[in-house]
C-alpha cells in the first residue's frame, strides 16, 4: 500500500440512535422557538475528486469560496504542509485524487453511504444543533458541516466553526483496508456509519468543554467525561446507551451485574484520587478490556462510573442546570452531591 494510506486514528467515543429513554425535568428540552437553518452537508469528499490538470487552479478559488478556511487547513493538514501557495500543492493534491488506493475508498464510500443516510445526518444535525442552542444559549455552534476523505487520518474534526467528517473511517468493520492497516478489532467494529453522529458530537463537545481540573486525578478524568455522556443524552435522547459508550450490550450488561465489585476495586487505596497517568490512562483509554480488574471488564470502565456519578447528581439536584453542570469544575463536590453507592 502507498504511504497515502498514513494511519493517525483520533478515535472519540461514539452513539447510534437506538431504544428510547425516558427524559428527566433537565433534559426536555422544546426547540419551537429555536429559528435555525437545516443543516446541509457538504461534500469535499466529492468536489476533491473532480479535480485534474486542467481544472485545478480555478476549481481550487471556487473550493476556497465553497468552503472558507477549512479548504485551507484541509490541504495544509492532509495532503500539502505549506498549503496551497507552495509549489507542490497541485502535484500532491493530484497524486492524492489519483491513488489507486485513495479512488477504491472513494467507490467504497459511494457504495457504503445513501442519499437517505446524508438525509438523515442532516435532520438530526440540525435537530440537535437546535437543542444545543437551548441548553447553552451563549456558546457557538458549528456553521458549516463538511464530510471528506484523508487518507485514514481523521474521523472527525471541529475546527474553526466547521465540523468535519472523515467518511472513509465509517465503511463498516469488514472493509479490506481496515485489515491491511491492521486496525485492532475492538475498533474496527466501531468504524461504521451509525457512529458517525456520536464521534461528531463528541469531538465538538471536547473543543467546547475543555477538561481543566487542578487535581487532574481518575475522579476529575472521569466525570468529565460522564458530563459528555450526560449532554450527549440531552442532545439526541434516542440513544441506547450501550452504543453512547461503544459498549456491547455484553459489555453494558457486564457492567451493571458487576457494578459493585468493579467500584469497590476502583475506590481501593483511593485509586479515585490518583494523579499518576499510568493510573488514569488505565481506566480510561480504549482496548478490549480494563487489563488490571479482568477480561471480563469493558475498557474505559472509569468513564461509565463517571456518567453514573453524574445521572446521580443530576438526579439528587433538579434544580442544577445542564448549563451550570458543564460550568462546573468542582469535580470532588459533584462527587460528594451525587450520593452515589452503587
Amino acid at each position: 500500500m502507498k504511504s497515502i494510506l498514513k494511519l493517525c486514528l483520533f478515535f472519540c467515543l461514539w452513539f447510534l440512535f437506538g431504544q428510547c429513554s425516558v427524559e428527566t425535568s433537565q433534559t426536555k428540552i422544546n426547540t419551537e422557538k429555536i429559528l435555525i437553518d437545516s443543516v446541509k452537508i457538504k461534500r469535499l469528499d466529492v468536489d476533491l475528486f473532480l479535480l485534474n490538470t486542467q481544472n485545478i487552479k480555478a476549481k481550487t478559488v471556487e473550493f476556497q469560496a465553497k468552503y472558507n478556511s477549512f479548504y485551507q487547513l484541509f490541504i495544509s493538514n492532509i495532503l500539502n504542509p505549506a498549503g496551497l501557495t507552495d509549489t507542490l500543492y497541485e502535484k500532491n493534491v493530484l497524486r492524492f485524487v489519483n491513488d489507486k488506493d485513495m479512488l477504491q475508498v472513494k467507490m467504497d464510500i459511494q457504495k457504503t453511504f445513501t442519499t437517505q443516510d446524508f438525509q438523515f445526518l442532516e435532520q438530526n444535525l440540525t435537530e440537535i444543533i437546535a437543542r444545543f442552542k437551548v441548553l447553552f444559549p451563549n456558546k457557538n455552534v458549528p456553521v458549516q458541516f463538511v464530510t471528506f476523505s484523508s487518507g485514514f487520518n481523521y474521523n472527525t474534526v471541529f475546527i474553526d466553526s466547521t465540523l468535519g467528517i472523515g467518511l472513509e473511517m465509517y465503511l463498516e468493520q469488514k472493509n479490506k483496508f481496515y485489515t491491511m492497516l491492521q486496525i485492532p478489532k475492538y475498533l474496527a467494529r466501531k468504524m461504521d456509519k451509525a457512529y458517525i453522529l456520536s464521534d461528531a458530537i463528541r469531538t465538538w463537545l471536547i473543543t467546547i468543554f475543555e477538561n481543566f481540573d487542578e487535581d487532574n486525578n481518575l475522579l476529575s478524568n472521569a466525570i468529565y467525561y460522564g458530563k459528555l455522556f450526560y449532554v450527549t443524552k440531552a442532545l439526541a435522547p434516542k440513544i441506547n446507551d450501550s452504543l453512547i459508550i461503544a459498549y456491547t450490550n455484553k459489555q453494558l450488561e457486564n457492567c451493571k451485574k458487576y457494578e459493585k465489585n468493579y467500584w469497590k476495586f476502583l475506590i481501593k487505596d483511593n485509586k479515585l484520587f490518583q494523579k499518576k497517568l499510568d493510573v488514569i490512562s488505565t481506566y480510561i483509554t480504549d482496548g478490549p478490556f480494563t487489563t488490571t480488574i479482568s477480561k471480563e471488564c469493558p475498557p474505559r470502565i472509569a468513564m461509565w462510573y463517571g456518567w453514573k456519578i453524574v445521572n446521580s447528581y443530576m438526579k439528587q439536584n433538579p434544580k442544577v442546570s445542564i448549563n451550570e453542570l458543564m460550568r462546573d469544575k468542582d469535580y470532588q463536590k459533584i462527587f460528594s452531591k451525587s450520593k452515589y453507592k452503587p
